[in-house]
């Protein structure tokens, strides 16, 4: 949405809209995201760009459920809108194509390449101060959380809580692939089954935390024995499994 200095609404994307400006928005800090009820009733997030030289606010909104597709969306609007303001102020149309449209177009091909399931998207670097360079880098912040976060659950994904060595859904991955080397190559495998005998015992005699201590002691045992090509996991409860290729 587009403000005036006095608040009232000059363009919107949404059809209808008829809202005045969120003093939230209005008396927030430059680049920061406050949440509101919006006049649809609808709890979003916001951030404010304001044209200093107008006076004017270009309000960014979205509601919690949005995701990338979202963030594609609104970079594309962006792009519309600053288009209009650059036909508008003729005199500064040069300055706005070179410094503030063609890092939101390539922001906006990236949100799409990243919504697309892209992992190697090279973000641009923006190293002005206005409001786009600071777009960018909140932009280029947020993704490298965002792969920093996926590969962390990567790594949950296929390992033992207890334990931190592999899980029984690795193993089977892992065996299945190994089997299919063993196939094609003829080369050995061996397969090791562990399991703890009268574990329930030692369990209900000395509690479970003396349990979990002990499976995590032989998991940094057999650990430091085998060799790095070798994969150990933790098949269930007190059993384990080692694939040992070659």
């Amino acid at each position: 949405h587009v403000y005036d200095e006095q608040g009232s609404l000059l363009a919107s994307s949404i059809e209808g809209y008829a809202g005045r400006l969120e003093p939230k928005i209005a008396g927030a800090e430059k680049g920061s995201v406050v949440a509101y009820e919006a006049v649809d009733g609808v709890r979003v997030v916001a951030s404010a760009l304001p044209l200093e030289e107008l006076g004017w606010h270009v309000v960014f909104e979205r509601d919690y459920g949005s995701t990338f597709a979202a963030i594609a969306s609104i970079l594309t609007r962006t792009v519309a809108m600053n288009v209009g303001i650059a036909l508008v102020l003729a005199g500064f149309a040069f300055f706005v194509a070179r410094t503030m449209l063609r890092p939101l177009r390539v922001l906006s091909r990236c949100a799409i390449r990243l919504r697309d399931g892209e992992s190697d998207v090279a973000l641009p670097v923006v190293s002005a101060d206005h409001e786009i360079g600071t777009l960018a880098r909140s932009f280029a912040e947020m993704v490298d959380s965002l792969t920093r976060a996926n590969e962390a659950l990567e790594r949950l994904a296929v390992t033992d809580g207890l334990t931190q060595i592999h899980n029984h859904r690795y193993f089977q991955d892992q065996l299945v692939a190994e089997i299919g080397h063993v196939e094609r190559t003829g080369s050995p495998l061996s397969l090791v089954l562990l399991d703890l005998d009268d574990f329930k015992k030692l369990n209900d005699r000395h509690g479970h935390a003396t349990g979990d201590g002990v499976l995590r002691e032989l998991a940094r045992v057999v650990k430091e024995l085998v060799r790095p090509r070798d994969v150990l996991a933790r098949y269930g409860g007190e059993e384990f499994a080692l694939l040992a290729p070659q």
